[in-house]
């Protein structure tokens, strides 16, 4: 039993070195160390690539100019809008202090304007006695209209804040947050029976949703710094969308940042690529993607592995199969195949 069970352990051993073997050796039965490789016409293209994202543009945060509490959402994700569409209704709710300081300007708007008509009155008689000037009479009737516009808005601001809605010259107003700008819905932060804080100088208020158009979207990502000295606003650049790797997009850099920034131990510059062509899919705010920049780019040359060629002092060559060793010239290079100006023609075989 024990020795059967050494020798199929020596013959296991020596499979991988058959194989091997055989591996190397070409139809003839000879170890092949350098096999060949033929000149063809291809495409080589010098790129510089940057990891990202899909974003837009511009975003626009919607904020209430008011407090309240949310009442009604006219819109959900991914609704277009056009700018003043309706998009939320509040219900006001006031403090004490709020409501209490409101009321009491109304009360002083109105003994002002009851005032003032009583004043008006008085001065009537004595314009029609010619007791006082035209000027002086005029300058009084000025004064009426601007006491009873500051009555107009103390009873209006009165009336939203208690009802959620008012008249202003014949024009209604409402406690309503409209789009300020035409777009899609990117997200909703707001349900019914939230509360809103408004935007005011001391404070960010509360954000209710985000509104962007779609039609101006761009890639933002960074690009290494031993690449960024290459990059020029303006160059082509192909994306690669990871959710749809198989759709044609393109699009040209618009910004390269001026300054570095570290990520994960590495330097970097920000990029922004604006999408010019989008392909057949929908392109989703927020999609993983890379852009491969085209620095330099030669279609239909003259290519052979980059491997195969050999550099000494000055000179470039290769070996042909036959041995003969031929000076080329040589072009742009990818990293994996270089491009041959001079030296060799379509269908050599040279070794690898």
């Amino acid at each position: 039993m024990f020795r059967k069970k050494k020798l199929m352990i020596v013959s296991l051993s020596i499979v991988p070195v058959v194989f091997l073997l055989f591996a190397f050796r070409n139809g003839n039965g000879n170890v092949e160390q350098n096999p060949a490789v033929k000149v063809t016409k291809g495409n080589i293209r010098d790129v510089a690539v940057a990891l990202g994202t899909i974003e837009v543009k511009y975003e626009t945060s919607v904020k209430s100019a008011f407090s309240g509490v949310i009442k009604k959402v006219f819109v959900e994700i991914g609704d277009v809008v056009k700018k003043g569409d309706p998009i939320f209704e509040v219900s006001p709710t006031p403090t004490p202090f709020e409501l209490a300081s409101v009321r009491k300007e109304v009360e002083v708007a109105k003994i002002r304007l009851e005032n003032a008509k009583k004043d008006i009155e008085r001065k009537r008689t004595l314009f029609e006695k010619e007791l006082i000037s035209d000027k002086e009479y005029e300058n009084m009737q000025q004064e009426l209209q601007e006491t009873q516009s500051t009555y107009n808005l103390a009873k209006q601001s009165l009336d939203l804040m208690e009802k959620g809605k008012a008249k202003v010259g014949g024009a209604a107003l409402d406690a309503i947050i409209r789009s300020p700008v035409s777009g899609t819905i990117l997200s909703r932060e707001a349900n019914i029976g939230d509360p809103v804080v408004p935007l005011t100088s001391y404070q960010p208020g509360t954000e209710l949703m985000k509104i962007a158009r779609l039609q101006d979207l761009l890639f933002k990502g960074t690009v290494d710094e031993i690449d960024v000295g290459r990059l020029e606003e303006g160059m082509k650049a192909k994306i690669t969308v990871g959710a749809i790797p198989d759709e044609e997009v393109y699009g040209i850099i618009d910004i390269i940042a001026p300054k570095a920034h570290n990520k994960e131990g590495a330097t970097v510059f920000g990029i922004e690529v604006i999408v010019t062509e989008k392909g057949n899919k929908p392109l989703r705010v927020g999609y993983s993607a890379t852009a491969d920049i085209i620095i330099d780019e030669r279609n239909d040359v003259l290519v052979i592995p980059e491997g195969a060629v050999h550099f000494e002092d000055e000179k470039t060559y290769v070996y042909l199969v036959s041995g003969e060793k031929r000076d080329i010239e040589v072009g742009l290079s990818d990293g994996l195949n270089i491009e041959v100006v001079s030296g060799l023609k379509e269908g050599d075989e040279i070794k690898k």
